[in-house]
């Protein structure tokens, strides 16, 4: 027994779990009545490390009851911390656990300031990290609760939760801190050798650096996690879907689909499935097959909220918004019923209320939304979003006539969206110049506009294999007349 023990935890230590989880198991079936539980404990862990949540959870659940049983606190605390973990796991796919795992994680902070455990603090307050995911209201006091941990690691010299504690900090204000502080962090991360805090930091990396315009670095943090996921034994739920997504921004939409593809979305990853069909919903909406964009989102909306998901209910819903409203199908009923819906999951966006006051023709307050839009956008340096607000206020400007405020505007946004690959918004900014320009009777560099745009838009359409995306995308009434622009100016030539 004490050699399958033994053998179990050097396992563990060099990331074989399912070698470990053997090696456990045997040791559990030869062990002797009462002289179980500390290799309960040690199977427990490597369960949860590897996401098996219901299965560590029956092992926590058995030694909770038992350290009850004894009275003995402190291993009650340490059976509290895990079986709160493993709860949350179960909880990604089955929502109603997360009450459970606050419930427990509640419990154990109490416990641990009782014992004057610091350690186990620290531990119960960076489980509570995840808890926004469920509740969106509990974001300020997730960012509140790593502050704490910090503090207190910083008071114990525990390097390990220093570090845990930085990732959570770095989570809840990235605009807070640079990207040479993310990479800092990551290469301290490396250096620990701890695979699956690297795998969970590459995670947190795919998602700051989608929404910083860092496209490139996004796959590349995605590949990382996805190899780091496989030497662990875990299912890399997600990571296919936001490199994906990064693909798309990218205009590689062939190798989008081919990654969405591989997303975890069997019928143990319900929640994989949601999100997989958001990507797919992102794919279809940047190709203008808007029907079936807002057929998918619409699904997505009833998946999130079936899976306590509000933030990918938000995301889905205001993308099912601006599907209707680019094909067409916008009317005053669900129009009211999106907002409706955003509004009971928090503030409405910028964006959103602009492109709505834009569809009512109240251009005046669209703009002061858009402009709103970004603002905040930038000032978070969020590029993503801040290109897609500046190309809202470029089409504004142009409803109100004032080609003159849209030139500047367009060149610092077509310099953006080129350095960030953004081919999408790059020919949609450059057409909204050569409009101004021909606005302004300026024939020649409006055709120049029109054809760099035009230019555009042919290599992101090469990125699609399948004929009907592609023409679809290429007759799209917002494309063809820049094509048919460009097209002429370079017959003029």
């Amino acid at each position: 027994m004490k050699y399958y023990t033994l053998a179990g935890k050097r396992a563990a230590d060099n990331y074989s779990n399912q070698e470990a989880l053997g090696y456990y198991q045997r040791a559990l079936e030869l062990v002797g009545e009462g002289e179980e539980d500390a290799i309960l404990m040690e199977r427990a862990k490597v369960l949860l490390d590897t996401y098996q949540g219901n299965r560590a959870a029956g092992d926590y659940e058995r030694l909770l009851e038992r350290t009850r049983q004894r009275g003995d606190r402190k291993q009650e605390l340490e059976s509290m911390l895990g079986l709160a973990s493993a709860y949350l796991v179960i909880a990604y796919d089955e929502p109603e656990y997360a009450p459970r795992s606050r419930d427990l994680c509640e419990q154990a902070y109490v416990l641990a300031s009782d014992l004057d455990d610091r350690e186990a603090k620290v531990r119960a307050l960076i489980t509570t990290n995840f808890f926004p995911s469920f509740w969106p209201e509990y974001w300020d006091q997730a960012a509140a609760n790593a502050e704490e941990a910090m503090a207190i690691s910083q008071e114990i010299g525990d390097e390990e939760l220093i570090t845990e504690s930085m990732v959570l900090l770095f989570d809840k204000e990235p605009h807070a801190f640079g990207e040479g502080e993310w990479e800092e962090l990551l290469r301290r991360v490396k250096a620990r050798g701890d695979l699956r805090q690297l795998k969970e930091l590459y995670f947190d990396l795919m998602w700051e650096h989608l929404y910083w315009g860092n496209f490139e670095r996004c796959i590349e943090c995605c590949g990382a996690g996805i190899s780091l996921a496989e030497r662990i034994g875990v299912p890399p739920v997600m990571y296919p879907t936001i490199k994906a997504l990064a693909l798309i921004n990218l205009g590689r939409y062939d190798e989008a689909w081919e990654s969405l593809q591989e997303e975890v979305a069997d019928e143990e990853h319900p929640f994989g499935r949601a999100f997989m069909d958001f990507g797919t919903g992102v794919y279809f909406l940047e190709l203008m097959v808007y029907e079936r964009a807002a057929a998918i989102f619409d699904s997505v909306i009833e998946q999130a909220r079936l899976l306590g998901r509000p933030w990918l209910r938000r995301l889905a819903q205001t993308r099912l918004f601006i599907s209707l409203l680019r094909d067409g199908k916008l009317d005053k009923e669900n129009l009211n019923k999106i907002i409706r819906d955003l509004e009971s999951m928090g503030d409405v966006s910028s964006h959103v209320m602009a492109e709505a006051a834009l569809w009512e023709g109240k251009l005046d307050e669209a703009l002061r939304q858009a402009e709103k839009s970004c603002a905040e956008e930038e000032e978070g340096g969020w590029l993503l979003n801040y290109v897609r607000a500046l190309e809202l206020q470029l089409r504004i400007l142009l409803k109100l006539e004032r080609p003159g405020d849209v030139i500047p505007l367009a060149d610092k946004g077509i310099r953006t969206a080129g350095e960030m690959g953004y081919g999408q918004m790059a020919w949609r900014i450059r057409a909204a110049k050569g409009q101004a320009l021909a606005m302004l009777g300026d024939a020649g560099a409006a055709a120049d506009e029109y054809q760099a745009a035009a230019g555009v838009i042919r290599e992101l359409a090469d990125n699609v294999s399948d004929p009907g995306l592609k023409q679809t995308f290429l007759s799209n009434a917002l494309v063809a007349p820049v094509l048919n622009e460009g097209d002429r100016r370079k017959r003029k030539e």
